[in-house]
């Protein structure tokens, strides 16, 4: 009797398939999907109607990758800038998929975080692209060397110039000093990070400055990013110095590669730009109430958080941050009570060109 075997080619092509994404070192992950007060697809210059006269609503995806297309119920798509990219979908559209050439397609439900488009109405929908990090062969994080200066250029579009070392350190391994959000004052870990000590603190979490929702206490003035006077860059290190926009850490971690590295000791993020230039994170972790007691400082040299200057518009009482560890790097957001640190830009560059 004659043995058949399956034809050879159909499985070759499936393996090549396969393969780019089983070896890839990158994933999405959907951190969270909003309605919000955005006027934006109820402008009259981002206005789209589908064959029925419908207007369409709008899904502003975050997602640190310019490459990335969208399939469903899809009116239209543009690249808004670096990291935004602009949705417009049918009336009634409940879904979504994600597409990033050699990563998995996200396929995202909407009724999952309790949203339905609707005609007018814009969402948010933020989403992480996380990055494996290089290990060694024992899986600790490898010594490397980074480049000397201030402030560093990464090639990034925008100009912007990074800081070699955080705010309170003397030298790029050193933890330096955590601020909570808004406070331009530096503490150690042992400070008392709770609630009642925040300079912006009006009760509970509610807040009385950069306060964007009407539900808070708090005065609304629309306040999204830090004043020049609370921003601990200018206030500690002078008028050529500011905290990175959230744009700007979107940029950073868009098109620079990222790492879990050792520098001099420390476990921490290496950062190396698009030109070869190359700067380090250390992983202080942060400071925060322990047990309604005390401070503490955790996730030491395992973990690393970063404020932006940018608060959270769908909670105020928190602000957004970047967040590293050897499991990969995401966009974040933590109570703005907390001590973090702090890694500040150089204007020199970035006064008339934004990502």
């Amino acid at each position: 009797m004659k043995t058949h075997y399956p034809p050879l080619l159909p499985w070759l092509i499936m393996l090549a398939l396969l393969l780019p994404l089983a070896s890839n070192a990158q994933e999405m992950k959907v951190r969270s999907m909003v309605h919000t007060n955005d006027v934006t697809a109820n402008d009259s210059r981002y206005m789209i109607q589908d064959n029925n006269g419908d207007y369409a609503g709008l899904v502003k995806v975050m997602l640190a990758a310019t490459n990335a297309t969208f399939e469903g119920n899809i009116l239209k798509q543009q690249l808004h800038n670096a990291s935004e990219h602009w949705v417009f979908m049918m009336k009634g559209s409940s879904r979504l998929r994600v597409i990033v050439p050699n990563l998995h397609p996200l396929e995202v439900d909407f009724q999952k975080y309790n949203c339905i488009i609707n005609s007018r109405n814009t969402y948010e929908l933020t989403i992480s692209l996380l990055k494996e990090p290089e290990t060694t062969s024992d899986g600790d994080a490898p010594e490397i060397t980074i480049s000397e200066g201030d402030y560093i250029d990464l090639g990034l579009p925008s100009g912007t110039l990074w800081a070699s070392r955080n705010i309170g350190a003397d030298h790029p391994e050193e933890d330096g000093d955590y601020f909570a959000w808004g406070d331009a004052k530096g503490y150690d870990y042992g400070h008392d990070f709770s609630w009642k000590n925040y300079k912006w603190h009006k009760g509970g979490n509610h807040v009385k400055k950069y306060n964007t929702r009407s539900n808070s206490k708090g005065k609304l003035d629309m306040k999204e990013e830090l004043e020049l006077a609370d921003d601990a860059a200018q206030v500690n290190w002078g008028a050529e110095w500011r905290i990175p926009s959230y744009i700007q850490v979107r940029e950073l971690i868009e098109y620079c590669t990222l790492t879990w590295a050792t520098y001099k000791g420390k476990k921490g993020c290496l950062v190396r730009g698009v030109n070869g230039n190359s700067i380090f994170f250390p992983a202080a972790g942060e400071c925060c109430i322990h047990d309604r007691k005390f401070s503490t400082k955790k996730d030491d040299n395992a973990k690393l958080y970063y404020w932006s200057r940018t608060v959270d518009e769908k909670d105020p009482s928190q602000a957004k941050c970047f967040e590293f560890s050897s499991k990969g790097v995401g966009y974040a957001h933590g109570a703005r009570n907390h001590g973090r640190s702090i890694r500040a830009i150089h204007l020199n560059n970035t006064q008339n060109k934004k990502p």
